[in-house]
């Protein structure tokens, strides 16, 4: 009489690629494999989670992707291999990772799309990123970086003064910095089309003439000249 005992150890499970640290996008990929004595690796199945999701259904696949990951949070992988005999690897192999996947925030609040500048002008406007790195404004005749973030505040200041007058952009650019191996180095980017008009309005009185007497209500009658004239 033979007597047959199902055998009981558990396999085991490591993970053979992934992600690890910070990651600069909301998708992952990972590669695993089991370890058995009694059964051969091609014979394991797995099941896998992340963070506090349902197990799958188990299945020979070695590899797996999540896509669409949240944002701006800490996220954790486990999966488990079981033998052919019903055995699993209660323990399995985890990996923890952080998603950074957001771009620096950029916006060139003034000047706005359109408008009409002249002389020394202020560039306000926001370039942050929890990591940032630096940012970059540029415009036809003026490039200025700065590795501080901005929030509301000064850019650049633009001197147009030797500029000819006419249709020009403002192009603002920001970088964050890149945390290890499976991080990446976002980047995004504000612009503004603006007119540079430094030509002085053409001014002439035409009545009264200089030195004409006049007494009582006077009416004055002048001849006003400017492409862009916004008051007088």
């Amino acid at each position: 009489l033979t007597r047959y005992v199902r055998e009981k150890i558990a396999p085991r499970t490591q993970i053979t690629s992934g992600p690890r640290g910070i990651v600069g996008e909301r998708s992952v990929t990972f590669e695993y494999e089991g370890g058995d004595a009694s059964t051969p690796r091609d014979e394991l199945s797995y099941s896998y989670r992340i963070d506090l999701d349902n197990w799958s259904p188990f299945t020979k696949r070695t590899i797996v992707t999540f896509s669409n990951l949240d944002d701006k949070k800490e996220h954790e992988f486990v999966v488990r291999a079981r033998d052919k005999y019903g055995n699993t690897d209660l323990t399995g192999a985890n990996a923890r990772f952080y998603v950074d996947a957001e771009p620096p925030f950029v916006k060139i609040i003034d000047p706005t799309d359109n408008q009409v500048i002249g002389g020394i002008y202020d560039i306000i406007g926001t370039s942050t990123d929890g990591d940032f790195k630096e940012y970059k404004i540029q415009g036809s005749n003026f490039v200025e970086k700065s590795s501080k973030p901005v929030e509301d505040g000064i850019l650049a200041h633009w001197d147009t003064k030797n500029l000819s007058d006419g249709n020009y952009t403002i192009l603002l650019t920001a970088w964050d910095t890149k945390n290890g191996e499976y991080d990446h180095e976002h980047t995004s980017s504000d612009r503004v089309r603006i007119i540079v008009d430094n030509t002085k309005p053409k001014v002439e009185i035409i009545s009264p003439k200089t030195g004409e007497p006049r007494a009582g209500r006077i009416e004055i009658v002048a001849l006003l000249e400017d492409i862009h004239l916004y008051s007088y």
